[in-house]
């Protein structure tokens, strides 16, 4: 097993049914910036940069490139468009690839090129 795996957590939407939308955009910002990127840098992922991972993030919660659902905006970044439920799918991501590890990352990162045409079937 990789380093810094939570084995504890739940993978559907009961973790986060007390939590209002801000805390779920903080729970959102701080897996994306903080423990992916650390994660993947303790274990030599193929992305390693917060960008990259809500890019990957964003386009498997949609099963399309991110900006073609949202407005690609410098004053309302994408996070803050989400809806409750999209953040929950978000967030039940983000806790796949720190449970899973390089796999799941490798996995969400070809469909997002493929949704983004750079990778064929």
């Amino acid at each position: 097993m990789e380093k810094g795996y939570k084995q504890s957590r739940k993978n559907d939407s009961t973790e986060y049914e007390s939590s209002n939308i801000e805390e779920l955009r903080g729970l959102y910002i701080n897996s994306t910036s903080e423990a992916l990127p650390q994660l993947a840098s303790e274990n030599n992922w193929v992305i390693k940069f917060d960008h990259c991972f809500q890019r990957v993030v964003l386009d498997n919660v949609f099963g399309d490139v991110w900006y073609n659902q949202l407005e690609k905006s410098d004053s309302k970044p994408a996070y803050k468009q989400l809806s409750r439920n999209q953040l929950v799918s978000a967030l039940n991501l983000c806790r796949e690839m720190e449970k899973k590890g390089g796999e799941k990352v490798e996995e969400l990162k070809k469909k997002s090129l493929r949704f983004r045409g750079k990778l064929s079937e």
